[in-house]
């Protein structure tokens, strides 16, 4: 379910609902991650691993540009 965020949020989407997804630097949560930015929704990744989700981050937001 998506999660709307408040009107503090701190990313330019306020008001839009966004998807959290949990261990985006592996597995099932990745390719959620990669699905949900190719349909261009609004994002917040969480995991563990630093590095994998910086990694991600760089490669979803060259994607989308």
């Amino acid at each position: 379910m998506p999660i709307t965020p408040g009107p503090n949020a701190p990313w330019p989407v306020r008001g839009r609902p966004a998807i959290l997804v949990t261990g985006a630097s592996s597995g099932i949560g990745l390719e959620l991650a990669r699905e949900a930015a190719r349909e261009r929704m609004p994002l917040l990744l969480i995991a563990r691993d630093g590095a994998a989700l910086d990694a991600l981050a760089i490669e979803l937001r060259g994607a989308i540009e």
